[in-house]
């Protein structure tokens, strides 16, 4: 008699209204259960920042042996050799000297063991929303972005593995019309820490300016005559980061 109910129990699963019961309530379990890939969690500025420069921990002083390749109004390159130091807390040196001390390379500062106050305060002065942020796909890898999401507002986006910059926009054009734009590529492994050997800084979608490290020197010894000046001195002095680089090296190096 027992086995006979426990049938009829099971043929009870045929009639609708039992049948929607239990399949909403299947639903709502995989709810609770499989969270929505649409609610992926996204870590705050300061922790994103925070595992950014841990990645460039050793890098308290580094001297960058460079080609530096400079893209001419007609398409040809001109290319050069110098050595550029980089210091704790953002500060740099250039042998030769390019230009002024505010020659415009303000990116450089994301690839320093900056505090996270440090990388923060940079990037406003860039003019990036650092109350921003979101994971995006940028040439086919996710990514942290920072700041505003149209394609005319400042952005940092910094590939969520590893957190590493991958690419900035920020800094008007020489024109005015548009931002300037700088790729972080070709990242290789220095002791424990990762390093851009190219990075390419681009005007309306053409690159103008293209770094190609040779040799990186971690903590070199520092020749008695170098002279430092704050990465951001131009920032402070009211110029665009990225104003001024193009024009002293073109002056510089013809």
């Amino acid at each position: 008699m027992t086995a006979f109910k426990n049938i009829r129990l099971i043929r009870g699963f045929e009639y609708p209204g039992v049948l929607s019961l239990f399949f909403m309530s299947a639903i709502l379990g995989s709810l609770l259960f499989f969270p929505q890939r649409g609610a992926a969690y996204v870590l705050s500025t300061k922790q994103i920042l925070d595992l950014t420069a841990k990645n460039f921990a050793q890098f308290k002083t580094v001297a960058l042996l460079r080609t530096v390749y400079v893209t001419e109004a007609g398409g040809s390159e001109t290319a050069f050799e110098d050595v550029l130091y980089l210091k704790t807390p953002g500060f740099y040196a250039r042998q030769p000297e390019a230009g002024t001390p505010s020659a415009g390379i303000a990116y450089m500062a994301l690839l320093m063991p900056l505090s996270v106050s440090s990388i923060s305060g940079h990037l406003t002065r860039m003019g990036i929303n650092t109350n921003e942020r979101a994971l995006v796909l940028h040439d086919r890898v996710i990514c942290y972005r920072i700041g505003g999401k149209s394609d005319n507002d400042p952005v940092l986006l910094l590939e969520k593995q590893r957190c590493i910059p991958v690419f900035l926009r920020a800094g008007h054009t020489s024109s005015g019309t548009g931002l300037r734009t700088v790729s972080f590529k070709d990242y290789r492994k220095i002791e424990e820490d990762w390093y851009p050997f190219e990075t390419v800084l681009s005007e309306e979608g053409k690159p103008i300016f293209r770094s190609v490290i040779k040799e990186i020197k971690v903590n070199p010894v520092i020749p008695p005559d170098l002279s430092f000046a704050p990465i951001d001195a131009d920032e402070k002095s009211g110029s665009s980061p990225f104003q001024e680089t193009i024009k002293a090296l073109r002056e510089n190096y013809k």
